[in-house]
């Protein structure tokens, strides 16, 4: 995780935060611009850039999964998670690792 920097709002603050365009917000409004109605949420950028948004619970290999995905920038070489994830099983499976996603 030390290739993440982790911010954590209060949805329900009446603050005014920065969001990462410089503009002045509620976190509330951020998060609704964002799709976010789990809680609680992520938005995964890289560079200011946004790449995935996790708005509901997943699976330990999904989470693992999408953490990789960005902080390895694997989102410049496929075109979606879904495409990197089915790369991704398909590498762990032939190396005899076995995905369970009941852990």
């Amino acid at each position: 995780l030390e290739k993440f920097l982790f911010i954590r709002l209060d949805s329900y603050s009446p603050d005014l935060v920065t969001n990462l365009t410089g503009e002045k917000i509620k976190p509330a409004r951020w998060a609704k611009h964002l799709g976010l109605n789990y809680r609680p949420g992520m938005a995964l950028y890289n560079n200011g850039k946004l790449i995935s948004v996790i708005n509901g619970r997943l699976y330990h290999f999904h989470f693992k999964e999408t953490l990789r995905y960005v902080s390895g920038k694997y989102f410049e070489k496929y075109d979606s998670f879904s495409q990197y994830l089915q790369a991704r099983q398909k590498e762990l499976l032939s190396k005899g690792i076995n995905i369970d996603l009941s852990e």
